[in-house]
């Protein structure tokens, strides 16, 4: 800025601040490379910049192979970690999910057929136990508060059909 020292003012509104302003951002600008000279070039080195760093991404995606093999040659524990890494989250996904499979099949368990209200009960109260303790134990094992909510409701549940256990069933 030129202040209060005179000299040409920079500024793209020297005059009004308010105008040739764009306080929602519509106004679109074409391209920066005009054709022909122009008097107003905002950086000469941006498309330079610019190409560095698209080499320097393509570099670091080609050279990654030879990376990663210099890696396993020179440091062999490196390599069994790695084994050991791609095994384990393999079987520990399948694992994750026979689980997670396991505690739906016992939540959405349908009653058996011609119980009385007492039965009824009891067996929700059994399949609502399960259901429980199968969440809170994948929760304790995979994803730690994943099923906070539906534990909570469960316990709800579980503790008015015990009531309703009490009050009603010999």
């Amino acid at each position: 800025p030129a202040g209060l020292e005179g000299g040409w003012n920079l500024y793209a509104y020297p005059l009004n601040p308010v105008t040739d302003t764009d306080p929602l951002g519509l106004w679109q600008e074409g391209s920066i490379e005009q054709a022909g000279p122009s008097w107003f070039i905002a950086d000469p080195m941006e498309k330079y910049r610019q190409q560095a760093a698209i080499d320097l991404t393509k570099w670091w995606h080609d050279t990654a192979p030879q990376r990663d093999l210099f890696l396993l040659t020179q440091c062999p524990e490196a390599r069994m970690i790695m084994l050991a890494a791609m095994n384990g989250s393999t079987s520990s996904t399948n694992a994750r999910q026979s689980e997670y499979e396991a505690y739906k099949n016992r939540c959405n368990q349908s009653p058996p057929p011609n119980l009385d209200f007492c039965s009824l009960a009891k067996w929700k109260l059994s399949r609502n136990k399960d259901c429980r303790d199968m969440r809170q134990s994948w929760d304790n094992k995979w994803l730690p508060g994943r099923h906070a909510k539906n534990i909570a409701e469960l316990d709800v549940g579980i503790n008015k059909l015990a009531k309703t256990i009490a009050d009603k069933c010999p």
